[in-house]
Parts: structure tokens; sequence; C-alpha cells
């Protein structure tokens, strides 16, 4: 008896400890489970991640550089080739195929926001200052839509490598 009053002994028998090989095998089973889902989870990550479309990588692309091409490149200038150009810029018309992926994307785009271009030039130039892509130095391609008086109309830019 005590003070608050009598106890009552329970007639359950008092858990033992697991013997030392069941305990292993738990914390094994526990990390193996633990290891397991975060490599689900880093998988999912990654397919996440891969699954960007075109169009995705086109955006990403266009809002990085869209001041730094609307300074280089000013909407109704007469077209001029830049002076850092690596070579003579490529043009096409609209009606005719594009020369890539990237380009098809560039002039659907500039239809998308109202313009109306003639033809389009497509260009490398040299990169020479860190940018977003993990501060490398090296190649862009322009693409710049004209009318049909060879006036800017808009600009896109792809870093290439």
């Amino acid at each position: 008896m005590t003070l608050l009053g009598q106890t009552r002994r329970s007639s359950r028998p008092v858990p033992q400890a697991a013997p030392a090989t069941e305990r292993r095998r738990r914390r094994t089973d526990f990390v193996t489970h633990e290891v397991a889902r975060q490599a689900m989870l880093l998988g999912i990550l990654g397919l996440l991640s891969a699954c960007r479309t075109p169009i995705d990588w086109f955006d990403g692309q266009e809002l990085g550089y869209r001041a730094h091409l609307a300074a280089r490149y000013p909407k109704g200038s007469q077209w001029c080739e830049p002076q850092d150009k690596l070579g003579p810029f490529a043009t096409w018309t609209t009606d005719s195929p594009s020369p890539d992926r990237f380009s098809a994307r560039a002039l659907e785009r500039a239809l998308e926001l109202g313009y109306r271009p003639s033809s389009c030039r497509l260009g490398a130039v040299a990169r020479t200052s860190p940018g977003r892509s993990l501060g490398a130095i090296g190649i862009l391609h322009d693409y710049v839509c004209l009318d049909g008086q060879d006036r800017i109309l808009v600009a896109f830019r792809r870093f290439v490598d």
C-alpha cells in the first residue's frame, strides 16, 4: 500500500530487450528503407529536371538575355552586324524552313508577341563575360527578326558552348 492507495500489480510480462542480432536486423532494415526512399526521391527529381521541353528551355534563355538584347539590338533600328561576330550572320526568310529548332522557336515567339518579321538573321557572337551558365566564356547564337526594311523587331539569344 502507498500514500495514494493500494497499487495493483499487473500480470503483464515486462518487455525484454531484443537480442543483439534482432536489433541489428531492425537497424539494417531501417537504413535500407531510408536509402531506397532517398534514391527514389533523387530519381524522381532527376526525371523532372530532364523533362524540360524545348519551349521551357527557350523561355529560360529568353528571360536571361532579354535586357541585354534590347540594348544590343534596339527595336526599330536599322540592322547591322555586331562587331564581335564570329562570322557572317545567316539570313532566312519566314517562308523558308528554319535552320534549327531554336530558330524555329524564335520565329514562333516573335509571331506570338505580335511581330510580323519578313526575315531573320542567325549568327555567332563571342561571350566574353561571365553570365548565368556557370560563368562560362564561350559562344552565343543571336537570332534577330527583321521587318521588310531590315529594321529590328525583336532578338533572341542562345548560349551554345
